[in-house]
């Protein structure tokens, strides 16, 4: 029988669509930011033992630069003991604990139910220096107002463009006269290094994603035009199949200053890190110290 294209795909290979489906290119922001990885309790539990661990950057920055960090902040901004300080995104509380111990008053706030009932019975004996809430600061920030808010880790990097809006009108309302945010994110040096490609891992021990035994087709997708890119995990077990959507945008310091400036803000000063290391061009990541205008 001669060979035609509607016969061969009447005989298609399933496996063959499947994995194509898998490892199509989606819209950009399809999947919106969602709470499925920080409250799925298996995977919030791994990445709190991670956070709790303090050695690695996999998921919260690691001990040792938490202590510089925090230190360099009070330091540059000279900021009197007990000021008033909000770390949105806070995890298991190393730097609401850093700076608790270093005499401020604090406040934390993340979503994830499993890192703020961890800090919240870690942390009982500061002192009353500390308050945590689980919540989502898209929403709104309760407390306030503060001398200083964080925004740390590239969190405002998993966000779009409307949510990361709102996010900052939210920090507008609690930041006191005169007060400060300092928020990190990955540079467009970051992103130019990215490199789009697929892979596959098979695991026969229980990992981040699943507890059985698991395939874990990743895979990295750039859109140029926004500056902005998926890191998509596809976990595939016996039982089930997980498709997980990590959205990260990329600033040059023009557009992360003029972000912040629609926003309300004006930016006073740029750096490297969080620590205070002076920027430079080939940076991974931007660190900008924000006022409101």
């Amino acid at each position: 029988m001669p060979w035609s294209r509607n016969s061969a795909l009447k005989h298609m290979n399933p496996s063959f669509e499947t994995l194509r489906r898998w490892l199509k290119k989606p819209a950009l922001f399809e999947s919106p930011v969602v709470d499925h990885i920080w409250n799925d309790p298996r995977i919030a539990g791994k990445m709190l033992e991670m956070q709790i661990d303090g050695a690695t950057n996999l998921v919260s920055r690691n001990a040792i630069f938490t202590e510089k960090s925090t230190s360099w902040m009070i330091k540059y901004l000279d900021l009197p003991v007990a000021s008033k300080i909000c770390d949105l995104g806070c995890g298991a509380g190393l730097y609401t604990r850093s700076f608790a111990t270093r005499g401020m008053k604090v406040y934390g706030i993340d979503i994830s139910s499993a890192a703020i009932d961890y800090a919240s019975q870690q942390f009982l004996n500061e002192d009353n220096k500390i308050r945590y809430t689980c919540g989502d600061y898209l929403q709104g920030i309760p407390e306030g107002p503060f001398k200083l808010v964080t925004l740390l880790y590239y969190d405002y990097c998993a966000f779009n463009p409307e949510q990361r809006n709102r996010l900052l009108k939210n920090i507008q309302k609690v930041l006191e006269p005169g007060g400060v945010l300092i928020l990190d994110v990955f540079s467009d040096f970051y992103f130019a290094s990215l490199t789009e490609g697929n892979s596959i891992r098979f695991s026969e021990t229980e990992g981040l994603w699943s507890p059985l035994p698991h395939f874990n087709l990743k895979a990295i997708f750039k859109y140029p035009a926004e500056m902005v890119y998926l890191d998509k995990n596809v976990i595939i077990t016996p039982e089930s199949e997980r498709e997980f959507y990590n959205w990260y945008a990329c600033f040059s310091p023009e557009m992360i200053r003029k972000e912040l400036a629609e926003a309300g803000f004006n930016v006073k000063e740029k750096f490297a890190d969080v620590a205070g290391t002076p920027f430079y061009p080939e940076s991974l990541e931007l660190t900008l110290i924000a006022g409101k205008q």
